[in-house]
């Protein structure tokens, strides 16, 4: 004889679904509550002329919740001065945040322009208080730099790397770095000229004019176009024996 079973029908709970829902509910109202917003933000690297603008851009967040907040955005509006190299933004849970920021560094100063800087990586921005003790430059007919200027007729890279590396054994008193309109690159330094012709092999060039540099107060110019043939123009009224080259 066949036995009938009978299955009971399982009622769903609905509280359990309830408090789900809740849970979600509350979770997305914190998300966007005004708890969540960044309360303070201590900035670090920036320069003191530089607060007042980091400060605007910052008090934009003042009761923002962190889910609405665009930290990117927030990131370029920060490098949007031409003399901030990198910012970085970093908030814990307890809202505060960190701002860092790191200024790009001049290698050369513009002549005729005390706010115009070459960094170490070939790249022209404005800066108020660009140190003096950094090589000068000097680009075609005293110009400012534009992007014709910084296409057209010198290697800014090179350039800055020239800078750097021409105050490392010389020192920065009375350097001046000089392009012409045909790319040619000059020292003017404190104890003569030194033609360099353009930028390539550099570093022979370097190597012979720490070779020569002694005969720099001994003549006119010295041309280290072709820094294996070194060439003079000698002073006036100097003899012979005056503007022979050190061997």
């Amino acid at each position: 004889m066949r036995r009938s079973i009978r299955q009971r029908r399982q009622r769903l709970r609905p509280a359990p679904f309830l408090w789900l829902f809740l849970i979600v509910n509350l979770g997305f109202a914190a998300v966007d509550s005004r708890v969540t917003s960044v309360t303070h933000v201590e900035v670090h690297g920036a320069r003191t002329d530089d607060r007042p603008r980091i400060d605007a851009i910052l008090s934009e967040l003042r009761g923002v919740p962190a889910r609405r907040i665009h930290w990117r955005a927030l990131e370029t509006a920060v490098l949007r001065e031409p003399s901030v190299r990198s910012v970085e933004f970093t908030r814990n849970s307890f809202g505060r945040g960190d701002l860092w920021l790191a200024y790009r560094q001049p290698v050369a100063r513009f002549v005729g322009r005390p706010d115009f800087g070459l960094d170490a990586q070939g790249v022209l921005f404005v800066s108020p208080g660009i140190s003096r003790d950094i090589p000068t430059l000097k680009l075609p007919n005293g110009g400012v730099p534009t992007l014709l200027t910084q296409g057209g007729n010198w290697d800014a890279v090179r350039i800055a790397d020239l800078a750097q590396k021409i105050r490392a054994f010389s020192g920065s008193s009375g350097v001046g770095i000089e392009v012409d309109e045909r790319g040619v690159v000059c020292l003017n330094m404190s104890a003569g000229r030194v033609v360099l012709g353009s930028c390539d092999d550099m570093e022979k060039k370097l190597s012979a004019l720490k070779a020569h540099l002694a005969d720099l107060s001994q003549v006119q110019e010295l041309n280290l176009t072709r820094p294996d043939v070194p060439t003079v123009v000698p002073r006036k009224n100097a003899s012979q024996e005056q503007v022979k080259l050190t061997p």
